[in-house]
């Protein structure tokens, strides 16, 4: 029989929550798996920065200035915008304290009342659904509701997760947790306290680490149902401009930005009482995309079939909308997939199951000003902050799909190799949209790093991959082809142009391998790389036209040459017919073969 020690769930902890935007992503799940009906609430309660705690108790500790000193810089650093109460209890404990040790504690105190509270008015939990469920990790009740759900082929997914480590997403944001909950039948709050340094006990097992649930105070109202998770003694430095930057870009994304806002499940984010806005996807976006491809997967009869619709309005030059329509079978599916290696099963091109995805690209060269964005600078800001191909699964997003450090589809990598149009992942704006039903075998990893790795999620890819670098690209050429007519005017530079790329390209390998991972310097190095790229091979095809040009100008000033010889005996041989007939006037000339000899033209 296996034994775990206490320190085991911290390791379960650090090791699947693997930053803030997972823990919040996972609490945040389980208010709408409990079926919340206002959403849930995400309230920051700062009274002080970590940053700051953490120098004024070093300051303290080391004496380095006066306490009377120190106490003021502490009273200043206080957040002017934390609730009265907070602000009031902090200034009195400061004054109060008279010696070091009374400083460093009044500075503790402060720090332990900052706070983050996540809640839902869901169906709530009693106290045995706290001992037999939340105190249970890896717990399997909801999984055997989603089992059931796939087996009897409904729908929806009765719950959007089902491993049950939600939970240890709180040590993730703070060493202490509090759960105060409520069913609606409860007439006082369930409430549970746990301290995770508890389990930093190095001899000490899970089974010697008492928690039990208590019963707290009288609920709101009558009837009222809810959880509320309190997370204390906070392990990062929160800030108002933090959390403005994680709403504008991981916030934004929890939930599929590209639906109305109004059918969007609803996430309200507080700072010490003030709303921050959740921005959303503006239409005006997607209505300008310069390309879009949208359609969907299916499995018909037992067999797939791919159907999309490709559209492009510009491409920076002259030509009409373009629309083309591809219909995919099963076994151009077959081919385009599995070829002939036979690595993947054929059946799993069937039990990948449906989706669907709409894919926007935008060359950022051609961006204008837009009706609902405002200018150039808006519109260019807007398309970055949702570029990416996101995946969602049953409205909800998973990770790590869309970040700015995934490529997810090779589309970068495929770029580099690629002339022509750099088809990059900083381009597009797009969404897959799967299901925990209907695609039973897309599985998150249980650390929230992506799929599991199964034949079905490399079909999955494969036919994303497909859509883009295949069709997509396709339907682009096929226009360029069709309309495009080159106005880059070059002299000989061909290998020159075709060096300095190569060499720029290589530079950009060799400084991936050593710059910081998401360095955002490189991701705009890397974007002027391909704009350069796409440059380089207008200008490439530019100066083979001229060459062409260059050899069909000297084959008809050949031509000409010719003309003007054969112009010249023309008229040579006009002036001798004129002169012999001249000579000849008044003789009698019987014969017309004679006179055509005559005169030079027999």
């Amino acid at each position: 029989m296996f034994k775990i020690t206490a320190r085991t769930v911290l390791e379960l902890g650090s090791e699947l929550i693997s930053s803030d935007i997972i823990a919040f992503y996972e609490l945040i799940k389980n208010g709408f798996d409990a079926a919340t009906k206002d959403g849930v609430d995400i309230r920051f309660n700062i009274v002080i920065r970590r940053n700051a705690y953490l120098e004024l108790r070093r300051k303290v500790l080391q004496n380095v200035k006066p306490l009377s000193e120190i106490a003021l810089m502490a009273q200043a650093a206080l957040n002017a915008d934390a609730s009265i109460e907070m602000l009031d209890r902090s200034r009195a404990w400061l004054e109060q304290a008279a010696t070091g040790q009374q400083l460093t504690d009044a500075l503790d105190r402060i720090y332990e009342m900052s706070h983050i509270v996540v809640s839902d008015t869901g169906s709530g939990m009693s106290v045995d659904d706290l001992n037999n469920n939340f105190l249970v990790i890896g717990t399997a009740s909801r999984k055997r509701e989603v089992d059931k759900a796939l087996s009897t082929g409904e729908s929806k997914s009765p719950f959007l997760g089902e491993k049950g480590i939600g939970r240890l997403s709180a040590m993730r944001l703070g060493d202490t947790l509090r759960v105060e909950t409520a069913k609606a039948t409860d007439s006082h709050l369930n409430s549970l306290d746990i301290d995770w340094s508890d389990f930093a006990q190095i001899d000490a097992m899970l089974a010697d680490i008492d928690i039990h649930p208590k019963q707290g105070g009288k609920v709101e109202s009558v009837g009222w149902s809810g959880t509320r998770i309190i997370i204390g003694r906070l392990t990062e430095d929160w800030t108002a401009e933090r959390v403005k930057r994680m709403a504008d870009y991981d916030f934004s994304r929890l939930t599929d930005p590209f639906l109305d806002p109004k059918k969007r499940p609803r996430i309200a984010l507080f700072w010490n009482e003030d709303r921050i806005s959740i921005p959303w996807m503006q239409k005006a976006l997607i209505q300008g995309a310069h390309v879009s491809v949208g359609g969907t997967y299916k499995i018909l009869d037992g067999k797939p079939q791919l159907a999309c619709d490709v559209e492009i309005k510009n491409l920076g030059f002259p030509h009409p909308v373009e629309s083309d329509s591809y219909l995919i079978s099963a076994e151009d599916l077959e081919s385009a997939l599995i070829g002939t290696s036979r690595e993947i099963p054929e059946s799993a091109l069937s039990t990948l199951g449906p989706f669907t995805f709409q894919v926007h690209w935008y060359n950022r060269r051609l961006l204008t000003s837009m009706d609902g964005i405002g200018d150039l600078r808006a519109v260019r800001e807007q398309q970055q902050r949702w570029s990416g191909i996101l995946l969602y699964r049953d409205g909800f997003r998973v990770f790590p799909y869309g970040e700015d450090e995934d490529d997810w589809l090779a589309l970068d990598r495929k770029a580099l190799a690629r002339t022509g149009y750099t088809l990059n992942k900083a381009q597009f704006v797009g969404k897959v949209e799967i299901s925990r039903v209907g695609n039973p075998s897309l599985v998150d990893q249980t650390n929230r790093e992506g799929l599991r790795e199964t034949p079905e999620q490399q079909v999955f890819l494969g036919v994303m991959q497909y859509v883009i670098q295949d069709l997509l690209f396709k339907s682009m050429k096929n226009v360029e082809k069709q309309y495009k007519a080159q106005k880059v005017d070059l002299s000989e530079a061909k290998t020159e142009v075709a060096n300095l790329d190569a060499r720029a390209k290589n530079a950009l390998i060799k400084l991936r391998e050593v710059a910081p991972k998401g360095d955002p310097s490189l991701e705009e190095l890397q974007q002027t790389l391909f704009d350069f790229s796409e440059f380089a091979e207008r200008a490439r095809q530019r100066i083979e036209e001229v060459e062409q040009e260059s050899r069909q100008m000297i084959e008809m000033a050949g031509v000409g040459l010719m003309v003007e010889i054969v112009a010249h005996e023309l008229a040579r041989a006009s002036e001798n017919a004129l002169e012999n007939l001249e000579a000849l006037r008044g003789k009698n000339i019987e014969s017309p073969r004679v006179l055509w000899r005559l005169v030079g033209l027999s």
